[in-house]
């Protein structure tokens, strides 16, 4: 990398066609153009007054043996080059990562193949209770899985209860009834509940209670995506 060294906010080793040679000033620029830097432009605020780096955004860079590389594409995302060519993302942007995660049951009623699944007649329920996890920042999507018996629409219900420890367990209670979604027989299906859990915290802990009234809908579990 042609920056070596450091001092008194004075940029060494760099070979641009406009370095520095006193002391950067808060909020100055000036750019690099060895083709050796990953980079080829600096925000002298960071020099100045160690607050921020600025890169420019750029394609995947060559490989250089005994060598890592710090960039941003763009794709919003940090990455980090090693000297063997492998590139690794380190960040993400505004969107920020999303994480997942699917609950089973513990007790199923059946199986189908050889999934287990909680077979729902008429005005029989399930249920699912989790906790939002610490990282949580926004929802993506929150969906019921299950296989239908039959091509039809289906109808449900869903009731649900949202509080964080320290609350009342009903202290943000909503429902949503006769709710309808077109099916196909024995087909992964995904009834989308996002709309009733809006609002959620980390750390809140949310109890659904899944019903309907049309026979042997086949639940197989409840996926919740965020970022």
């Amino acid at each position: 990398m042609a920056v070596t060294a450091y001092t008194k906010r004075m940029w060494r080793g760099l070979s641009g066609d406009s370095k520095p040679t006193t002391d950067t000033v808060e909020g100055e620029e000036f750019y690099e153009t060895d083709t050796n830097l990953s980079f080829a432009f600096i925000d002298a605020a960071w020099v100045a007054g160690h607050t921020m780096l600025t890169l420019a955004e750029t394609t995947t860079p060559t490989a250089v043996e005994n060598y890592g590389k710090l960039y941003t594409k763009s794709d919003d995302k940090v990455y980090f080059q090693d000297g063997a060519g492998n590139e690794h993302t380190l960040l993400t942007g505004a969107t920020g990562t999303k994480h997942e995660f699917h609950i089973p049951f513990e007790d199923p009623t059946g199986q189908v193949g050889y999934w287990d699944v909680v077979s729902l007649g008429t005005s029989q329920d399930t249920h699912f209770v989790f906790q939002v996890a610490e990282s949580f920042e926004a929802l993506v999507n929150a969906k019921v899985v299950m296989i239908p018996d039959a091509t039809e629409t289906i109808q449900w219900d869903i009731n649900v209860s949202v509080a964080a420890a320290g609350e009342a367990y009903n202290a943000n209670d909503r429902t949503a009834v006769n709710q309808t979604l077109g099916v196909t027989a024995s087909q992964l299906t995904e009834a989308d509940i996002s709309g009733q859990l809006t609002g959620l915290a980390a750390g809140d802990y949310v109890a659904i209670d899944f019903q309907s009234d049309t026979a042997n809908i086949r639940v197989i579990g409840f996926e919740f995506d965020y970022t």
